[in-house]
């Protein structure tokens, strides 16, 4: 495939900054690859808004969650090594001591289906590390964090067994499995095995901050921070922020060092689009004759081993459908920066896109957006979110009652929409769950407790909305 048509790389372009004006993005990167080069690759906005710095294809990001489907390959690895089984338990290879440790399997883990629910360590070390508050649990080394998950063995029971509940934790642990196997840092196991493997020299799992200007801390004299002596990741690389009022603030990086395996690697979308051409090549060995895992093994993580709400989960990667097509992907997030990647494996295209800010919408849906721009169909016809959002979007804003007695805002948060009630006495906000949203029909709870439709009209003078025993119009 050569060169995305013009076309299509000017209507991609116009919606990813649409998203970042929307959603108050300073910068962000996408690259976009078939089975053999990269198609399209552009950067938007600013990595850094004090110097004005422009976002480039090479410009580093915090991947978050994405690392998560390396970190399937590297057990994935071990497997072939002989170091692992699929149905070995996590108590095989670690210390792993929780209630019930010993029937928790690596497969369970890569799945979240072991039965432990989110125990919040990635959350804790983020907040902690990206200055946005301190929860007060120890987390100081690997000890803390087997005591944390020692410490929830009850809040895994029949109840829970074989449920899907995304774990950070869990794949701390095979993190931890692969360093006692290889006998090796785990960092230092990823970077040699899988990122050098893969052609991947800028991206690796930090174990301090992200190099610039400043960082003179690695040991190499050269104060690039990457220990390597080149000096090139001073160039380009992220400034994180984090949304606040006022628009995007500077924030310190969370690294989170504990957490490297379910979400530590730090990279670029043009890397990234390498690692989508391994993926989409099905895992065939590079031209220098090196496999990084057997294909057989490697469509194991492509695979949909549970059913979520979200799409059929594997060893790190997600199902969706968009637009017919089937997409493989994963997105991530460290709270100042957020990110995707994701392949067509019919089609022989993958997607990666990073901003520098925790966005909302996640370049997840931004992805499937752009996935859907490249099948020639309207994002707003085939992806969910903005089919959502084209509906809902004209019902949005202020409502009054007759004689403007009683007002009404009508608003979308997190994919739910709210409606706030005043009258000058009391304020009532419920939420409205759709019963059919092409006829904008909903459905509410009343103070009683009892079921309630709500239902929004379009009639000459505007929108209506019904609500119990109002009628209120926009405004």
């Amino acid at each position: 495939m050569a060169e995305l048509p013009t076309d299509t790389r000017r209507e991609i372009a116009s919606f990813v900054r649409e998203w970042m004006s929307e959603a108050n993005v300073p910068g962000a990167s996408l690259a976009v690859t078939d089975r053999n080069e990269v198609v399209y690759a552009d950067g938007f906005g600013s990595r850094d808004l004090a110097s004005n710095a422009p976002a480039t294809p090479t410009t580093l990001y915090g991947f978050g969650s994405v690392t998560k489907s390396f970190t399937a390959l590297a057990v994935l690895q071990g497997v072939e090594n002989g170091w692992f089984d699929l149905s070995d338990s996590i108590a095989d290879h670690t210390p792993a001591a929780f209630d019930g440790a010993e029937e928790v399997t690596l497969h369970q883990l890569l799945t979240h289906t072991s039965g432990l629910p989110s125990l919040g360590t990635s959350e804790v070390l983020i907040a902690r590390q990206g200055g946005a508050g301190e929860h007060g649990i120890p987390l100081g080394d690997m000890d803390d964090v087997y005591a944390h998950v020692d410490g929830a063995g009850d809040e895994r029971d029949a109840h829970s067994e074989g449920r899907f509940m995304y774990n950070n934790e869990g794949y701390v642990l095979l993190a931890d499995a692969v360093e006692r196997a290889s006998g090796r840092r785990f960092a230092d196991y990823f970077d040699r095995e899988i990122l050098d493997s893969l052609g991947m020299e800028r991206s690796r799992l930090l174990s301090d901050h992200l190099p610039g200007p400043d960082a003179n801390s690695d040991g190499d004299g050269d104060g690039d921070g990457d220990g390597n002596g080149s000096g090139e990741d001073t160039v380009d690389v992220m400034t994180p922020y984090r949304p606040g009022e006022n628009g995007p603030q500077e924030a310190s990086l969370p690294v989170r060092e504990l957490s490297h395996g379910p979400g530590g690697l730090f990279g670029t979308v043009g890397e990234l689009a390498a690692y989508l051409r391994y993926h989409l090549s099905g895992g065939e060995p590079f031209s220098d004759g090196t496999q990084l895992v057997d294909p057989d093994l490697l469509s194991r993580a492509h695979e949909g081993h549970v059913d979520t709400p979200s799409g059929p989960y594997g060893y790190g990667w997600r199902t969706r459908e968009i637009a017919g097509r089937r997409l493989i992907g994963h997105g991530g997030s460290i709270m100042v920066s957020t990110a995707y990647v994701g392949f067509l494996p019919e089609e022989g295209l993958g997607v990666a896109i990073a901003c520098n800010v925790g966005a909302r919408p996640h370049p997840t849906q931004v992805a499937e957006g752009i996935v859907a721009i490249l099948q020639d169909e309207d994002p707003a016809d085939v992806v969910p979110y903005y089919a959502y959002r084209d509906r809902i979007d004209p019902l949005l804003g202020r409502y009054e009652a007759y004689a403007g007695i009683r007002e009404a805002t009508v608003e979308e948060r997190d994919g739910v929409l709210w409606v706030t009630l005043e009258n000058g006495i009391d304020e009532r906000t419920v939420a409205l769950v759709p019963e059919d949203l092409d006829a904008w029909q909903f459905r509410t709870r009343t103070r009683g407790g009892r079921q309630s439709a709500v239902g929004f009209v379009e009639t000459d003078d505007g929108i209506d909305l019904f609500l119990e025993r109002l009628r209120l119009h926009q405004i």
